[in-house]
């Protein structure tokens, strides 16, 4: 079985609250990096088929949010949750909506 490894850098738009498509096809783990504006912060998930498709926040069956947490105080790094490894694409969704553009880096791993 080969592994690899692949890292992507994605932004949240000033005032916006979710980032660019996170291209998840081909891995089943990861990471992202975020930093300290975010603190505080509810995080949630979108997920899509494919990086240009169509996101919906990710739920269970029953319909309440999949995955979400808050954000700790500082930056840091946070595993993206397993419930999200069939999806094609994610994005990450913060509670509010950025001051000023963000950048957020994503580190992920496939077999």
């Amino acid at each position: 079985m080969t592994t690899w490894h692949d890292t992507q850098t994605v932004t949240i738009a000033g005032s916006g609250t979710a980032t660019t498509a996170i291209d998840y096809r081909k891995h089943n783990s990861g990471r992202f990096y975020l930093p300290a504006e975010f603190n505080g912060e509810a995080i949630t998930f979108q997920d899509a088929e494919k990086p240009d498709g169509t996101f919906a926040i990710s739920k269970t069956a029953a319909g309440t949010i999949a995955v979400g947490f808050t954000a700790h105080s500082g930056p840091a790094w946070y595993d993206i949750p397993a419930a999200l490894a069939g999806a094609g694409a994610i994005k990450i969704v913060t509670g509010t909506g950025a001051a000023a553009a963000a950048t957020v880096t994503v580190s992920l791993k496939g077999d």
